[in-house]
């Protein structure tokens, strides 16, 4: 392990490192008279080489501590390597260094950091291709002298210039960063041109030169038409596209996954039961042990908990899966997916549950509402019997026991109605008879003084909803008589016509409706200090039933109207 100051000193000295490593390489490369690579100057240079790779590498942080077996295996992999090199293997381990530092070159920002790294991967390139391999073949097929001169030369001009290149800030920002994809691809490359060029060498009997030339030649060909391929313009999607959708679903059957979960949700109505059905979509992927799931204070487990766990959360769904080995990044990215989908599902799923509940309690509350507003009709014709009961008595007047003959079958009838209500909320029957009954009856019930009544276009024997014109001009009576409580009454005018088309209007002389509750007037509950402002709106509902419509006709000081009407013409 680094010490701090150690460390903080091999970060500012990065690129040092790396001249250095490269340095050793090119002693290492020039011990052909010596005995190449596998002589004893040889090793020695190539452990000093691996040193400081060691403390070059950006692939393990400096500042990580290795345990004991990572330690061993280090050792013994250097050891390895130091007791049978030779050259093919130098050029192994030049492959690898190109391709770290290549993987490095595209994702440094700084202008004279990326062209330090590409001096250096051009001179490790240059010293694979001319100087390594060629001391792999025999010496009839080595290069010409001239170009052993010149990469004797050139070579350590290279070292030399990125020696006196500008340092910048991004030299040393801490661990780097490096292109897996590119490095791989890389290394892949460089040991085609490798291979290739000993293959036209032993095939063709060409030179070493010109076999390299050959397979540059061919290799740039293969590469123009890939990436032509890779995005054509004519109309084929391309081996992009193909490439990309292999890598998104690999080791995944993501389709039938959704496919599962999307029946699963068209079965299963309820939260819970679809987070059951479902977990079968996870379950199913082969590399799934088990799993455990939480949601909306539901949960459940399938398959058997054991192995490596790891959580997934969306929407509200909490999930925890086991599998064998840790997964990949590709399948976490999966997974996530579809957890988010399994729990937006989920949470549509329990907002539709609400919705039915808040629709329930809605339905239990606009009949209670309407419960309320006939009960309160039924009390005051029951309160207009006591009293004129009182006024009674002890025989009673033929008068009297005729209006026990009206009122008595009407109440008891609103009666039934009412209980018929609370049997079915949502089916209230609404009796269609001839009008001139009821206007004659409620006429006498509310015959106060200041009542005016006017029904001079009325067909008596016109059919109408007399159930739901007794609601609302109850409704309408009461709102009128209450605006002016322990004070003169008010003068109230009701109007009634059945041509050309139904229309019941009750005015009256109190205030009119303020502005600030115009907007919500049979919309929604307005305030009300005598109850809980829902008399209107109910009554505007139960009105748009019946193809019928309550409206504010007229809204001024001293002549407040309220209207019934039906917009087609006729009854």
């Amino acid at each position: 392990m680094r010490t701090p100051r150690l460390h903080a000193f091999l970060e500012r000295h990065r690129r040092w490192l790396l001249l250095g490593q490269l340095a050793l390489l090119y002693l290492i490369f020039e011990q052909e008279p010596a005995g190449g690579a596998a002589s004893l100057l040889g090793r020695m240079l190539f452990i000093g080489q691996a040193g400081l790779f060691l403390l070059w590498q950006p692939l393990i942080h400096g500042q990580r501590q290795l345990a004991l077996r990572e330690v061993i295996l280090t050792v013994a992999a250097v050891t390895a390597m130091v007791l049978w090199l030779n050259v093919w293997l130098l050029a192994m381990w030049t492959m690898l260094m190109a391709s770290i530092i290549g993987g490095r070159v595209f994702l440094a920002e700084a202008r004279w950091t990326r062209l330090f790294y590409l001096l250096a991967l051009g001179y490790l390139v240059a010293a694979l291709l001319l100087l390594v391999t060629p001391q792999g073949m025999p010496p009839a097929l080595h290069p010409p002298a001239g170009v052993g001169l010149v990469t004797t030369w050139a070579l350590p001009a290279a070292l030399v210039l990125m020696a006196l290149l500008p340092g910048e800030d991004g030299d040393h920002t801490g661990r780097e960063a490096i292109d897996f994809f590119f490095s791989v691809f890389l290394f892949l490359l460089l040991a085609v041109l490798v291979l290739g060029s000993i293959a036209f060498v032993l095939l063709l009997g060409q030179g070493y030169v010109e076999s390299l030339i050959l397979t540059l030649l061919s290799l740039a060909g293969v590469l123009l038409v890939l990436g032509w391929a890779w995005r054509p313009r004519l109309g084929f999607s391309g081996i992009g596209t193909l490439v990309t959708r292999y890598v998104m679903s690999f080791g995944v059957p993501f389709e039938r996954s959704l496919a599962q979960i999307a029946e699963a949700s068209l079965q299963e109505q309820g939260a819970e039961g679809f987070l059951r059905r479902a977990q079968g979509a996870i379950a199913a992927l082969p590399w799934v042990r088990g799993g455990e799931w939480e949601a909306g204070g539901a949960s459940g487990s399938f398959g058997k908990a054991g192995g490596v766990g790891a959580e997934f959360l969306g929407q509200g769904l909490r999930m925890v899966l086991y599998s064998g080995e840790p997964l990949s990044p590709a399948l976490v990215w999966h997974v996530k997916l579809l957890v988010q989908i399994l729990g937006e599902l989920h949470l549509a799923k329990l907002r539709g549950e609400q919705l039915q509940q808040m629709s329930y309690v809605q339905a239990v509350h606009e009949t209670g509402a309407r419960l309320t507003h006939d009960v309160k009709n039924l009390l005051q014709s029951l309160n207009m019997l006591c009293f004129a009961a009182g006024q009674e008595g002890e025989d009673a007047s033929p008068r009297f026991q005729a209006m026990l003959r009206r009122q008595l079958p009407v109440i008891t009838q609103r009666l039934h109605l009412t209980l018929e209500k609370l049997r079915r909320p949502g089916d209230e029957p609404v009796a269609w008879s001839a009008v001139g009954p009821w206007w004659d009856e409620w006429r006498r019930r509310y015959a106060f003084p200041g009542v005016e009544f006017e029904d001079a276009d009325v067909n008596r024997e016109a059919q109408a909803p007399v159930g739901l014109l007794a609601s609302v001009a109850d409704n309408l009576m009461h709102n009128a008589l209450g605006k002016q409580p322990g004070m003169a009454p008010p003068r109230i005018r009701v109007s009634l016509q059945t041509h050309p088309r139904l229309r019941l209007a009750v005015c009256d002389d109190g205030a009119p409706v303020p502005p600030e509750v115009l907007p919500r007037l049979f919309h929604g509950p307005v305030p009300s200090e005598s109850g809980l402002g829902i008399g209107l709106l109910q009554a505007a509902r139960l009105a748009e039933s019946e193809g019928l419509r309550l409206r504010l006709a007229a809204n001024e000081p001293g002549r407040v109207c309220i209207e019934l009407v039906r917009e087609a013409s006729g009854v």
